[in-house]
């Protein structure tokens, strides 16, 4: 089991983005291994955007912070059961190599990834010829990242389920 579920973060890893994840599971296994890295990713992507954005002026900064602290509040449950997913996971692997490979991935392979679906949205506001243009553009993500595009029930349905129900199933035992 705890294999299906690593090899499909690694995959995760490098096919996630903030506008559109692997939309079709399997299995389980294959949900949680989406579930340890997508809500994180897409978080770390959001948050450099916002970052980059309020840089240009202060307008930005001010409407980026809103924008990323409501996307931070929604997803708030998200990025918690992500841990718990991540922690369920790693108790399941029983042999070091197994243990070593999945540490590699969450310390060395994901940031790479979520490096580089960054550098993708970044490169769009980096091209622009003025700075006017670089404003305009930064203004779109930031538009984009308030009206949820880059959230979670909107990215991947299916993924966002699988929380929701896992979150359910815990607050009912409560």
């Amino acid at each position: 089991m705890q294999k299906t579920a690593i090899l499909f973060l690694s995959a995760c890893i490098y096919a996630n983005s903030a506008f559109g994840q692997l939309l079709k599971y399997d299995n389980e296994q294959e949900l949680m291994g989406a579930a340890v890295s997508s809500p994180y990713s897409a978080g770390q992507i959001v948050k450099r955007l916002v970052d980059k954005c309020g840089a240009y002026n202060d307008s930005l900064r001010t409407s980026g912070d809103r924008a990323l602290h409501s996307w931070e509040a929604h997803h708030q449950a998200y990025l918690e059961e992500g841990l718990r997913v991540k922690a369920q996971l790693e108790a399941k692997l029983s042999t070091p190599t197994d243990r070593s490979a999945f540490k590699n991935m969450l310390e060395k392979q994901l940031p790479e990834a979520i490096q580089k679906q960054y550098e993708a949205l970044a490169v769009v506001i980096d091209s622009a010829p003025s700075q006017a243009g670089k404003v305009r553009m930064c203004e779109g993500y930031v538009q984009a990242i308030a009206d949820g595009k880059f959230d979670l029930k909107v990215n991947d349905p299916t993924l966002s389920a699988y929380f929701d129900k896992r979150i359910r199933a815990r607050s009912d035992k409560k």
